[in-house]
């Protein structure tokens, strides 16, 4: 997992970025499922206008297209993280709707089940 601080490029309509990219890189080409969370600091998303709450991990489809939302993202605001499960790896980062927009209230964490496991912090480590 590498992790380069900068803004998405082609963010989906309507999102904020959180400012970070991950790459993340699998040794081998077999297909794998796979829960990961990143975490955030809470400080850093209120500055950035974005609504807690609706933070989501999404990939990148391909080199500078655009972004999707894997079949199980959740957001947990108590533990700060974001969780995403999927057996797509490749561009991810998280977004968020702007706050005031409807879209703050509490969501769930269904958190999903995976064989395989990537990790990434606020920090930027991780293990896959």
């Amino acid at each position: 997992v590498t992790r380069t601080e900068s803004d998405a490029s082609n963010p989906p309509a309507g999102k904020i970025g959180l400012g970070f990219v991950l790459d993340i890189e699998l040794d081998k080409e077999e297909t794998i499922e796979g829960t990961f969370e990143v975490a955030y600091d809470a400080s850093a998303v209120a500055a950035k206008g974005i609504a807690e709450s609706s933070l989501k991990l999404m990939f990148q489809t391909e080199a500078g297209g655009a972004w999707e939302e894997p079949d199980s993202v959740s957001v947990d605001v108590t533990a700060k993280v974001i969780v995403a499960t999927t057996s797509h790896f490749s561009k991810w980062t998280a977004f968020g709707d702007a706050t005031g927009d409807g879209s703050d209230g509490p969501t769930g964490t269904d958190g999903g089940s995976g064989s395989g496991s990537a990790g990434g912090d606020a920090n930027g480590s991780g293990s896959g």
